[in-house]
């Protein structure tokens, strides 16, 4: 490694172009003429115009706009308002439901929907069900009269 001899610097390391210096003394000595012949700048003024130049300058002080506090206060008096009507409204005091809560035709319902027929008939036994069973069921004239002129039909489904 060529660590030796760093701390020795043998060039500068800046160059100037060739005939640098030459024209730099004729150049100095052209500005400073230059200066000198131009001490006014050539911009006059009329002899008057100060005199009679007038300006109004607004004596009253535009006014700042500056949020009120009160307003603040609203908006966050109404947050909590809502905060607090949206958490009782929730009904998270309510009690548990229970099946006897529960309206025949929500259950109607659901069974409709979510159910199919596979599924209803793994409910049942597995004995098969006959037609003679639907036949010899016996109704007298006076239970289908009672049943027909019954306006609630979810309670007789029930029983």
């Amino acid at each position: 490694m060529k660590n030796k001899g760093l701390h020795i610097i043998k060039e500068s390391g800046f160059k100037t172009p060739s005939n640098y210096f030459e024209g730099l003394e004729t150049e100095i000595l052209t500005t400073a003429r230059l200066k000198n012949n131009a001490a006014q700048s050539g911009l006059k003024a009329p002899s008057d115009y100060f005199e009679t130049f007038e300006v109004s300058i607004p004596a009253s002080n535009k006014e700042v706009k500056v949020i009120p506090l009160y307003k603040k206060i609203v908006v966050s008096v109404g947050s909590i308002a809502a905060a607090l009507l949206l958490f009782f409204s929730l009904n998270l005091f309510k009690k548990d439901l229970s099946f006897d809560s529960l309206s025949s035709a929500t259950l109607d319902s659901y069974l409709l929907e979510e159910s199919s027929s596979t599924e209803l008939s793994l409910l049942f036994s597995n004995s098969e069900l006959t037609e003679s069973q639907f036949i010899d069921f016996d109704l007298n004239i006076d239970t289908i009269d009672s049943l027909l002129d019954t306006k609630d039909f979810d309670e007789l489904i029930l029983e």
